[in-house]
């Protein structure tokens, strides 16, 4: 995952609780990625895809397939973290978002990636993957990571 944040992104911010932090006062790894979950929540409903009301309704789910973490610095009770979340990459029955965690000026001290797939709800019994909405598309396009420079 890249240092650089090309494109637009969802500001998320919290602050590094003790009951985040192992006993030696360190951000506990799996705290990372609970915190990555309420950028993404919060993100989603900003965008205008409420994941609470998208439950109530039942029409489909989004659930998380897969997730990654690389932790550069110690991030420790107190820290005041943003978390910039962007989209990394979007298919047709997917999306993958970038999370980069910075504190103080700017300091990158971790990085997460998750990937979703849209399904129908549970009870609906359609095993396979949906499309994606055309408006969620567009929503998630809005905060879409440029592509890598090629030369």
């Amino acid at each position: 995952m890249s240092d650089d944040l090309n494109g637009p992104g969802y500001i998320h911010t919290f602050r590094v609780g003790l009951h985040d932090t192992d006993a030696a006062g360190v951000l506990f790894f799996a705290q990372l990625f609970r915190h990555a979950h309420e950028a993404y929540e919060a993100f989603m409903a900003h965008i205008g895809f409420p994941l609470p009301e998208m439950i109530r309704q039942g029409e489909y789910h989004l659930p998380l397939v897969s997730a990654q973490a690389d932790y550069l610095a110690k991030i420790s009770h107190g820290d005041d973290i943003q978390v910039t979340v962007q989209v990394a990459q979007m298919s047709t029955r997917s999306f993958s978002m970038a999370y980069t965690f910075t504190a103080g000026r700017r300091k990158t001290v971790a990085h997460a990636k998750t990937v979703h797939v849209l399904i129908a709800h549970p009870d609906k019994r359609i095993a396979a993957p949906l499309v994606l909405p055309q408006a969620l598309r567009i929503a998630l396009a809005r905060y879409q990571q440029p592509p890598p420079a090629t030369d």
